[in-house]
């Protein structure tokens, strides 16, 4: 470990080495929960169940390519500006057990600047393109440049006497416009 000298602008060179020019900031966490609970005082973030599974309810049929919500599931999205602080475009997409996929939220401009304990979050519902049962992944990038991925199995359920009748209510359609309502 280096030792810590005080730099021109206050901090340290130890800190001042950990974050290269150029350099991309540094994912700490990426993953699905059934709840995030953001504290309204001291804003910090609780993750309620994290899961990799969901199960489609027996009567089910999407289409190919259809946008999909998982229900109350959430994707939880920590970056430290260690790599590399800025304003950078997010994208999330989601890649189907087939091949398919696509981009399924964006976020145009994300400020991940500050100190290395800094940094930005990002919980929104978990989106993806269908395409059919199986293993998914969902992929993380900031300007293009994939900084996580996390995957998550879609099953179906087999049994409705086995929680089927409360799957229904677990994926359902997104509305691809929703100002046209």
């Amino acid at each position: 470990m280096l030792p810590a000298e005080e730099g021109q602008d206050g901090g340290t060179t130890a800190e001042v080495q950990r974050q290269p020019e150029g350099a991309t900031p540094l994912c700490i966490a990426f993953f699905l929960c059934d709840r995030a609970i953001i504290d309204a005082t001291d804003k910090t973030l609780t993750a309620v169940r994290i899961v990799d599974t969901a199960i489609m309810p027996p009567n089910a049929a999407p289409e190919a390519g259809e946008v999909l919500v998982l229900g109350e599931t959430k994707v939880v999205l920590l970056v430290k500006p260690v790599g590399g602080g800025g304003r950078y475009e997010l994208q999330l997409h989601s890649e189907g057990p087939n091949g398919g996929g696509g981009p399924v939220g964006i976020v145009p401009e994300v400020d991940i600047t500050g100190a290395p304990e800094a940094g930005a979050r990002l919980v929104g519902p978990l989106v993806f393109h269908w395409d059919g049962l199986g293993l998914y992944w969902l992929r993380a990038l900031l300007n293009g440049a994939e900084i996580a991925r996390t995957p998550f199995r879609i099953t179906k359920a087999e049994d409705t006497s086995v929680g089927a009748a409360d799957a229904g209510s677990e994926i359902s359609q997104l509305d691809p416009d929703p100002t046209d309502n």
